[in-house]
């Protein structure tokens, strides 16, 4: 796993991230991450805001993202790469189901805005997977700012809880 600037305290990780930005790179970030259903209505200074508040990382196929039952502190998109949600059986059984495979535009824990939970299935990358990882907090300020985000954010949680569903369902 590699991480950009996330392990540099906040103020150095600033002043390095505008040093070594990339503009062409940061341009096609920004368009990937436009797509996601819950950041493309945002306005442009709010957008800015939650990019800069948050970090990149790379992971490494079977490079794990984020593990079920792990507490959520920032909603994780995929900026570039693949990967397959699983969950595990509760039971400690070796049993595992894949729910779904993920991709640019795609996000990891959103539900954690509506209800505090923490990850509902291990996440891994299928081959080199980059990511922006935005603090909670960033988002809850957002969604407490513009109240219509929040029916964003009930439609984009309930089209994954069908999706979902639809998973468990074909698996009994």
């Amino acid at each position: 796993m590699v991480i950009s600037q996330i392990s540099l305290p906040l103020l150095l990780q600033r002043e390095c991230s505008e040093s070594h930005r990339d503009p062409a790179g940061d341009s096609a970030m920004a368009g990937v991450l436009r797509t996601n259903r819950l950041l493309r209505n945002v306005g442009d200074d709010w957008f800015s805001q939650l990019i800069s508040a948050g970090w990149r990382m790379e992971f490494g196929r079977d490079q794990v993202i984020s593990h079920q039952g792990q507490l959520i502190d920032a909603v994780i998109f995929i900026v570039d790469g693949e990967a397959r949600a699983e969950i595990h059986s509760a039971s400690g059984r070796a049993c595992k189901a894949v729910i779904g495979l993920l991709g640019p535009g795609d996000d990891i824990g959103s539900t954690t805005l509506v209800n505090g939970a923490s990850h509902f299935a291990t996440v891994t990358a299928m081959k080199t997977v980059r990511t922006v990882h935005i603090p909670v907090e960033a988002m809850r300020a957002c969604l407490q700012r513009h109240g219509e985000w929040y029916r964003i954010l009930a439609e984009a949680v309930a089209e994954r809880l069908l999706a979902n569903g639809i998973w468990l369902q074909a698996l009994l």
